[in-house]
């Protein structure tokens, strides 16, 4: 009964990840920064080009949103996905916008139950 649970449990599990992922990849297509902002960490490492910095979900909310503003967003596509044995999860895409294509790097952690977005990269 217990193995029948826990495989329920990792199905569901699976199923909702891949949800937070499509979801997360939505608002990357849109250039929505709210959206993607609701699966932010409390701190979040943003990468623009050669700008690195570490910012609080709100402060990081504002920043994608100014990229986002500059650099309007045509598309975004995942090119490959995968996980690390600690249980992160990573995803790396092309984002296309009105300058240029960005190479995009997400980071996302487990806190908790539920996922949530800790690094994100947009590279040249």
């Amino acid at each position: 009964m217990k193995k029948l649970f826990f495989i329920s449990f990792m199905m569901i599990a699976a199923h909702f990840v891949q949800a937070q992922n499509a979801q997360v990849n939505a608002a990357l297509s849109a250039g929505n920064s709210a959206v993607l902002a609701t699966y932010f960490e409390t701190t979040v490492n943003i990468t623009i080009l050669d700008n690195e910095n570490t910012y609080s979900k709100q402060q990081a909310e504002i920043v994608i949103k100014d990229f986002f503003a500059k650099h309007l967003v045509k598309s975004f596509s995942a090119i490959h996905e995968g996980a690390s044995p600690e249980g992160s999860k990573f995803a790396v895409g092309k984002l296309v916008t009105s300058n240029g294509t960005f190479r995009t790097f997400v980071l996302i952690k487990q806190k908790g139950t539920s996922f949530v977005i800790q690094e994100i990269r947009f590279e040249e």
